[in-house]
């Protein structure tokens, strides 16, 4: 059995958190415990069948209180397996020494965060089916980009994060409104004679009309809304962060992932996250890191 046990950030954390810890399961045919979505299961019909909220939450409660007492018991370390950054071995689902270790134990209980350049999931159909949202919202998505998409022939889905992103790895990604003007005209130069939308997808309400576009279209302004918005562009650029990872995934689209603040110069810069994540590669050191993670 493995279980995944973090709470480990907002939406996007923990649907690749959940989509790794499926990935595991299928590779190693071990039964799976999740617990890092929580109360974001309520947006997904699948996740239903894990049971009404009340259960879930008692489940969660007990398996946690299990785990304590496991953690004391000097004979069950080595069920407990941390992922991220800092560890020194591969934890993919794709790994052949890394599976036959989780094969080997009665329980896996895994823990951290796993960085997505360093996994790969063999499969992805079963992930998608079970973190699509529920019809209403898809059917709110459709009506919603469906007056841009009567007007462009192609769509670009932006993600500005400006909210949590003034702090974390020190503002690094904190790019102004202005410079996704500069991204816009950018991407309308890639795609000579036809005609290209935009859908401006925030976690703060940001001052499009300051950008003097008609070909833009902003959120729908909830995260459910938002983040399936994003997924059904045809392409998606913003900030390094796994909220639009998921989307490009989920909508098998391409994506870009702006490291700095520099405007798009080739298609050939995006790439669909179709089970390996390449595209959320920090490419940092382990001394930036440490140092930016002091800081944060």
């Amino acid at each position: 059995m493995i279980i995944v046990s973090e709470l480990r950030g907002q939406l996007g954390n923990r649907l690749f958190l959940c989509a790794y810890g499926m990935a595991l399961a299928e590779a190693t045919h071990q039964r799976l415990i999740q617990l890092c979505l929580h109360h974001y299961s309520d947006h997904f019909p699948a996740a239903q069948r894990w049971g009404p909220v009340w259960y879930q939450f008692a489940s969660r409660k007990l398996v946690r209180i299990f785990i304590q007492i496991l953690r004391h018991l000097p004979w069950m370390k080595e069920c407990f397996v941390y992922v991220g950054w800092m560890v020194d071995f591969n934890y993919s689902p794709t790994d052949p020494g890394f599976v036959a270790k989780v094969k080997s134990r009665w329980l896996t209980i895994i823990e951290g965060f796993p960085e997505p350049a360093k996994v790969t999931f063999p499969s992805t159909g079963a992930i998608r089916k079970t973190f699509t949202p529920s019809q209403t919202i898809l059917d709110a998505v459709t009506r919603h980009l469906s007056p841009l998409r009567s007007n462009a022939n192609v769509l670009i889905g932006i993600h500005v994060r400006h909210g949590d992103y003034a702090l974390y790895y020190g503002g690094r990604f904190l790019y102004p409104i202005t410079f996704y003007g500069d991204v816009m005209d950018a991407m309308e130069k890639l795609f000579p004679g036809r005609k290209v939308g935009f859908l401006v997808c925030s976690d703060v309400a940001q001052p499009l009309e300051s950008l003097h576009r008609a070909n833009i279209l902003p959120g729908l302004g909830d995260l459910l809304g938002d983040l399936y918005s994003l997924a059904a562009c045809d392409y998606l650029i913003g900030p390094p962060s796994t909220f639009s990872l998921w989307a490009a995934f989920h909508g098998r689209k391409p994506i870009l992932h702006l490291f700095e603040p520099r405007v798009p110069s080739s298609l050939n810069d995006f790439m669909i996250p179709d089970g390996h994540f390449e595209c959320l590669d920090f490419k940092l050191s382990i001394e930036e890191r440490q140092l930016i993670h002091r800081d944060w």
